[in-house]
């Protein structure tokens, strides 16, 4: 049985933002450069399909290997976390195309541990993954501590302006979505995790409540479900400050 005072979070210092904010650049670029080089080697050509796909791979790989060498590392000795939140890693890049890249890599479909599966997972996927092993179970303790440490990763990276405001807004309604699925899921598995999830859920809405988030951000994070839409996919003029979608249409702000 895990100590689950270990992992209090509250009493654990953080260097998180440095690495977090690099990784999710890095992702970002691995994944506009594949879909820019797909773009570029469109044809219906066998030579053409056999790039794309080679392409595909090497994403796939870089974007794998770039989580797995910087990941959160937490000291339980010294009370202290540091590497990358892949958490907020996956709600800043987003997480359609996160989870596209991150997931098809063979090494991360294989079972891992549930300690793991809460620091490279989604919420709802961990929930998943934990309650799929033999003896079920579902580490809490470590889930509240992961989960709490994205918020305030995400909250160093808004109040320092490492990126536009509605890049950050667009990530805490990720990151409130990805919960609420997460709460969602665990209805229909072995864990009583509701209490877990709203915990978690009002810390997010504890550190937003004074930032000026995009209104559709807002309402994500105080739980407004939306009908699913297509999203333009953003390129990394995104991540610099210019208004405009990877086709070169204004954006819409309201996130």
């Amino acid at each position: 049985m895990i100590d689950t005072h270990i992992y209090d979070y509250d009493t654990y210092s953080r260097d998180t933002e440095d690495a977090t904010y690099a990784c999710a650049k890095s992702v970002a670029n691995i994944i506009d450069n594949y879909l820019r080089d797909e773009i570029l080697h469109s044809g219906t050509s066998i030579v053409a399909k056999l790039r794309r796909e080679n392409f595909r791979l090497r994403a796939e790989n870089d974007v794998s290997s770039v989580i797995m060498k910087n990941f959160n590392y937490v000291d339980i000795d010294n009370k202290h976390i540091s590497g990358v939140s892949v958490e907020s890693v996956r709600d800043i890049v987003g997480p359609d195309a996160f989870d596209k890249f991150f997931y098809a890599h063979p090494l991360n479909s294989q079972p891992i541990s549930p300690e793991l599966a809460v620091q490279l997972q989604s919420p709802s996927k961990s929930v998943q993954q934990c309650s799929d092993i033999r003896d079920a179970y579902y580490p809490k303790a470590v889930s509240k501590l992961m989960l709490k440490s994205s918020v305030d990763t995400l909250c160093d990276l808004y109040e320092h302006k490492c990126y536009a405001n509605y890049l950050l807004s667009h990530a805490f309604g990720n990151l409130a979505e990805n919960i609420y699925k997460a709460k969602e899921v665990a209805k229909d598995s072995p864990f009583d995790l509701d209490g877990h999830f709203d915990d978690c859920i009002k810390y997010l809405k504890e550190k937003v409540a004074d930032f000026e988030l995009a209104p559709n951000a807002q309402r994500r994070v105080d739980g407004v479900k939306f009908e699913e839409q297509k999203i333009k996919r953003l390129d990394l003029s995104q991540f610099y400050g210019e208004n405009k979608y990877a086709d070169g249409t204004d954006m819409e702000f309201g996130y």
